[in-house]
């Protein structure tokens, strides 16, 4: 980030400039009017090329947060169900971002919460080997052992190992 720039970001808090018509404003300006598309452009018109206020009218027109928002994406992310055709990778990206638009909208979740929605969501698979994966999961959660979501996620992704005397089909 550029020196001129990097006062008016301060976490999710907007500081406007001391001065409007520095070169960091401008320069701000001229960022944010090259990412937003057109709609968004035309309602920059109002700022008159200043980079601060700009940014507090999109966060004001598009990044508002309320309560519908926070139990949609957690609705959303809860109702998550992996699909008979599913490779476990393609869910645990969908997974990952429906979590990340959760927390993002204002939800939080521990890792206890997080496997059992992913053992939730991955309840109705009819893959052998992701079934087989599950139902240990499932153990360790019912003898009350840690089983974090990552470390669930990392063995989804492995293939079960084969004994010895079988081929494979």
């Amino acid at each position: 980030m550029f020196k001129q720039t990097s006062t008016v970001f301060n976490q999710e808090v907007i500081v406007i400039y001391k001065d409007p018509s520095c070169v960091g404003n401008k320069a701000l300006f001229i960022l944010v009017n090259a990412k937003v598309d057109n709609y968004f452009r035309n309602l920059l018109t109002r700022t008159t090329g200043f980079g601060d206020k700009a940014l507090l009218l999109l966060q004001k027109q598009c990044a508002s947060n309320n309560m519908i928002d926070k139990n949609h994406f957690h609705f959303v992310f809860t109702n998550l169900r992996m699909l008979s055709s599913e490779t476990a990778t393609h869910f645990l990206r969908r997974f990952i971002i429906g979590r990340n638009q959760a927390e993002l909208a204002g939800n939080s979740y521990d890792d206890i919460q997080l496997v059992d929605f992913l053992l939730s969501a991955m309840s109705s698979v009819t893959n052998q080997a992701y079934m087989t994966n599950l139902s240990v999961f499932q153990m360790k959660r019912d003898d009350n052992q840690a089983v974090t979501s990552q470390v669930q996620k990392l063995a989804l992704m492995q293939p079960l190992p084969r004994h010895r005397g079988t081929s494979p089909k």
